[in-house]
């Protein structure tokens, strides 16, 4: 309370993050024509890129808007009007799933997942039992409302026990908040659309998301009508295959992308998943030692959310931008004033256990100058610092 509030905050949200030096000194290269030949190799090079850490062959796109720009063209070029949907709510979120069909007159079957919860294989596989007219399944793979992990995996193994001649389940997932954080096998996990963007695990600001169409997804888009001009599919992936967009791209966040990119893959991108699994695992560590129940029963990389009980939320906020620099941020939907969510993506061993610390003495009211407390404090910074031994992946 007695320091001066820092310039800069130090962003533990779950997106957008402090973008490290090395990405915003990309976004200061000279600009080129998007119609150039030059723009097309960084195309190719970005998006093949991305392809390669989705783990897939399908062609990827880009486009100027953020993550639920990008899951609008997705309803809107892969559902008719009329088609019927399943949604697992589990937050936020993915409920944002369920306000875009409505925009645009799919039939949604929603099921309603408890907070905290992910939604299992055997409750989709039961739902799509019971009703035989659903064509898609929109799933979140990270639920960044209460910080819940969803097994798309399992989820699609599960969806395509059931289809048939004649009966196509196409399997659409939000990895906005997973992409490079959380493992995502496009291919191997029979998805068949993937979303992405830029303000998460590739570290840059907002406005750029990434679209990646299996050969399933790309044959519902030729036969549902254009409901819309710019977030058109169609017209993004005929220009795909030519290295190129339908519209101006925005270039200065390709080139951010593009390093970050090469950045995760220069360090090793099972390293860095590992390094986001752990990261998160220090955090709901900290959040524990501090006496603070996290909601996720399978906990994603992103984010950690976590009950304030009965304290006060924006208060703790407070104190943890005004003293400590630190920015938390809030809690979604009915969860505000409830939980507070801290992001670990980008951060280093030091900047973590700063984030304990800072927490720590925030819900305890007492300095580390006090020599009992300091005792208690080392410890937790002792099992947060065991838990990231080993290489610091963004120090």
């Amino acid at each position: 309370m007695d320091q001066k509030k820092p310039e800069r905050l130090k962003l533990f949200s779950p997106g957008p993050v402090n973008s490290p030096r090395f990405v915003l000194e990309a976004m200061e290269e000279p600009l080129i024509h998007h119609r150039s030949p030059d723009f097309c190799t960084v195309y190719d090079d970005v998006t093949g890129k991305v392809r390669s850490l989705l783990g897939t062959a399908a062609p990827a796109t880009v486009l100027a808007a953020s993550g639920t720009g990008a899951m609008d063209a997705v309803v809107s070029s892969l559902f008719a009007e009329g088609e019927e949907v399943l949604v697992p709510v589990m937050g936020k979120f993915s409920a944002r799933w369920v306000d875009i069909c409505r925009a645009y007159g799919i039939k949604t079957r929603v099921m309603e997942i408890p907070l905290g919860r992910s939604p299992s294989p055997e409750d989709i596989r039961w739902d799509l039992v019971q009703h035989e007219g659903i064509t898609g399944v929109l799933l979140t793979h990270s639920e960044t409302s209460t910080g819940s992990l969803t097994d798309l995996a399992g989820i699609s193994k599960a969806v395509q026990g059931l289809e048939k001649p004649g009966r196509a389940i196409l399997r659409v997932a939000d990895c906005v908040s997973s992409f490079c954080i959380d493992e995502i096998k496009m291919d191997a996990w029979e998805l068949d659309c993937v979303i992405a963007a830029s303000q998460k695990g590739l570290l840059a600001p907002a406005g750029l998301s990434i679209v990646a169409v299996g050969g399933r997804a790309a044959a519902a888009m030729e036969r549902v009508p254009p409901r819309n001009f710019y977030l058109d599919l169609r017209k993004y992936f005929a220009r795909a295959f030519r290295s190129s967009t339908p519209f101006t791209p925005p270039l200065a966040l390709i080139y951010a992308v593009g390093a970050a990119l090469d950045r995760i893959i220069e360090l090793g991108f099972e390293d860095v998943l590992d390094w986001h699994r752990r990261a998160a695992q220090a955090v709901a560590a900290a959040c524990k030692a501090a006496g603070l129940s996290t909601l996720a029963e399978r906990q994603a990389g992103a984010v950690v959310a976590f009950d304030v009980g009965s304290r006060d939320a924006e208060a703790m906020c407070g104190v943890m931008e005004e003293t400590y620099g630190i920015y938390l941020a809030r809690g979604q939907g009915n969860l505000h004033g409830k939980v507070l969510r801290v992001s670990p993506i980008g951060k280093t061993r030091a900047e973590l256990v700063e984030f304990t610390i800072a927490l720590l003495e925030t819900v305890s009211g007492t300095r580390i100058t006090n020599e009992i407390f300091g005792v208690q404090v080392s410890r937790v910074v002792k099992e947060v610092e065991d838990i990231l031994k080993g290489r610091d992946i963004w120090a």
